[in-house]
């Protein structure tokens, strides 16, 4: 297991991400021909040596680890060239506390994120204009860079964000 801070400034280059070995698919049925509800032997049938690619990750094992002390931690793998992080924030967890003091320059967050809650309640803040979201169990969120978060309530927050797109430098 591979571990960071974002103290050191982490950029996300895409970290390998294992696959597993691909499978024979199995048979293909022809498609229906729904005019007739019997099979269509046309030139649209997949054929037996067609194959899908599926790619299996689990967050237990990930690629890359950021560490935020007894606060949290997220955890990055990285699915057919696709970032996806796992933050799990525990109460009291925010970014002025949290990320802030280990960013030079930072004032907010510069990650566009799409986001979804698992569990618990997360509050995000435009910067500079005060409106505010807060956000629980069961929410996606469009949240685009210049924002501030901080953990609701006491329970912990579990955060998965997909596509994570990291600024250039």
């Amino acid at each position: 297991m591979l571990r960071s801070s974002w103290a050191l400034g982490r950029r996300g280059a895409a970290i390998g991400s294992t696959a597993l070995a691909p499978t024979p698919a199995p048979r293909h049925l022809a498609p229906l021909d729904s005019a007739r509800g019997t099979p269509d032997d046309g030139a649209d049938a997949a054929t037996e040596g067609d194959m899908a690619a599926i790619e299996v990750r689990r967050f237990d094992e990930p690629d890359d680890t950021w560490e935020f002390g007894d606060r949290g931690r997220s955890e990055i793998i990285t699915v057919n060239e696709t970032m996806v992080v796992r933050s799990i924030l525990h109460p009291g967890w925010s970014w002025l506390t949290d990320i802030k003091p280990h960013v030079e320059g930072l004032e907010s967050c510069p990650l566009h994120h799409r986001e979804y809650v698992a569990s618990g309640r997360i509050r995000y803040e435009v910067a500079g204009t005060g409106e505010a979201v807060e956000a629980g169990a069961g929410s996606y969120l469009d949240i685009q860079p210049g924002h501030l978060a901080s953990v609701v309530g006491d329970e912990p927050a579990v955060l998965v964000d997909f596509d994570e797109r990291w600024p250039e430098d």
